[in-house]
């Protein structure tokens, strides 16, 4: 199967593989054979193509109301038999043509068959219920319709189908999350298909390309998934810890990724990596403070979902720490500091939410409020250190120049804390003095890093003529 490559690194390709052939570096034929090897696609091909899709959607989404319309017109005239009849004969009808538009290589008239055989369905579970007087819930029907129309973009591989999947899920999420005050089954819908889903190869989608669009909007869905989570337990004294840890998520699963394939991340696992390193930072900020520890409140009760957020937490760091074992110690020894603060945050949600770990107090008791403010300035120390010395080592900037930013952070906000009245504008001017000390160290030796690699590369491309 050919790799598909942007035109303009396919014109890149043509042009240099040409020049190699002129200089005698390779033969014609071979020059052939590394060009089949890549086929492009137009951009405005590309653009043309999707602006179709979008708009036979749409026709699909207006023909598909239109037959309800007229079946809900003369419903009443109808037996049970004809109703039934008229519903499975629809969805089939769209099926089937989606199925022969696809058999027939016409990807476009098959999205947009198999997106009406979608919405018919859903309509279906509804007038299913009416025929035979079952009452049943609209939070129950959108879970009954995602779970078909889940099964459909699966079958098929149609990431139109996946696409309006996932709008139903958000739908069904963010309603019940705003109305329903516990934790049901229906809310672990969504990332447990998203699960099933991303973990198949290709799962949405005929090509990498869609396929790779359709999980991009499975991670936004997850992504408000999580984001709900908190107001579906009214978590108002914990939100930090909650974003702390879903950025600590963030930074290990990706990393965890890339070491068991032995590769480097790519651009999405290093979009997520950014994410949670900055969700993770920003949302120990707060706790650094000695007197955000004296307002805390504790809550009186363990949400169901804490729990399972808690067990799965564990579950996701004793399955890095065995993997790390069982492929070696290096991803072990770089995110040993990440595994600690892991721990610590699972159990600062527990705390935040269970009343036996205080007594039963409202608050934090006073002896403790110092002891975790200290811990969470050595956390933020540690977690600029980490970053900084992964920057160091691996040679990325970004984690470089984050763990720089994050720690002069962390030291100016420790002195306006501590010493910002007593030490005045003299004090500042040191401190300030010390973190450009700091600063142009670490810059001085990051530079003779990245120097000594460019080096090596030249190197071994001068050894390579």
């Amino acid at each position: 199967m050919k790799k598909q490559i942007p035109h303009a690194q396919w014109r890149f390709l043509t042009e240099e593989s040409s020049e190699w052939v002129r200089t005698g570096m390779i033969s014609e034929s071979c020059r052939d054979a590394i060009l089949e090897r890549y086929e492009t696609v137009m951009k405005r091909d590309s653009l043309q193509k999707l602006g179709l899709v979008t708009v036979l959607s749409l026709a699909a989404l207006l023909f598909g109301a239109s037959v309800l319309l007229v079946i809900s017109h003369n419903w009443a005239s109808f037996t049970a038999f004809q109703k039934l009849a008229i519903v499975f004969g629809a969805f089939s009808a769209a099926w089937a043509s989606g199925a022969a538009f696809a058999w027939r290589k016409h990807p476009i008239l098959s999205e947009t068959a198999f997106f009406l055989s979608a919405i018919l369905f859903g309509a279906g579970i509804w007038q299913i219920s009416q025929i035979f007087h079952v009452l049943i819930d609209v939070r129950e029907g959108i879970f009954l319709w995602s779970l078909g129309s889940f099964a459909l973009s699966l079958a098929m591989r149609t990431p139109v189908v996946s696409i309006f999947t996932v709008c139903l899920l958000v739908y069904g999420v963010s309603d019940r999350f705003w109305y329903i005050p516990y934790f049901s089954i229906y809310d672990a819908e969504l990332p447990l298909l998203a699960l099933i889903g991303l973990l198949s190869s290709r799962a949405f989608g005929r090509s990498e390309r869609s396929a790779s669009v359709v999980r991009f909007f499975w991670f936004l869905a997850l992504g408000w998934w999580f984001f709900m989570l908190p107001i579906r337990a009214d978590l108002h004294d914990c939100l930090s810890f909650y974003f702390a840890a879903m950025g600590l998520l963030l930074n290990l699963i990706p990393r965890l990724h890339a070491h068991l394939r032995e590769k480097p991340m790519n651009g999405g696992a290093q979009f997520f990596t950014v994410c949670g390193t900055l969700m993770l930072g920003f949302a120990m900020i707060p706790y650094s403070f000695h007197r955000v520890w004296e307002h805390l409140y504790i809550r009186c009760d363990i949400p169901l979902f804490l729990l399972i957020c808690f067990g799965s937490f564990l579950f996701v760091l004793l399955t890095v720490w065995g993997l790390s074992l069982k492929k070696g110690t290096a991803f072990l020894r770089e995110t040993a500091f990440l595994f600690v603060l892991g721990v610590y945050l699972a159990f600062m949600l527990l705390c935040a939410s269970c009343h036996e770990v205080f007594l039963d107090l409202k608050t934090v008791p006073a002896e403790y409020q110092l002891a975790l403010t200290f811990l969470h300035n050595i956390f933020m120390m540690g977690l600029g250190l980490y970053f900084l010395n992964l920057g160091l080592h691996r040679v990325l900037t970004a984690s470089f120049i984050f763990g720089v930013l994050y720690f002069i952070l962390w030291a100016v906000l420790r002195y306006a804390d501590l010493f910002g009245e007593a030490g005045g504008m003299l004090g500042a001017a040191v401190i300030f003095f010390v973190c450009g000390l700091f600063l142009c160290g670490v810059s001085w030796k990051f530079a003779r890093k990245k120097q000594a690699q460019n080096t090596q590369i030249s190197e071994i491309q001068e050894g390579g003529r």
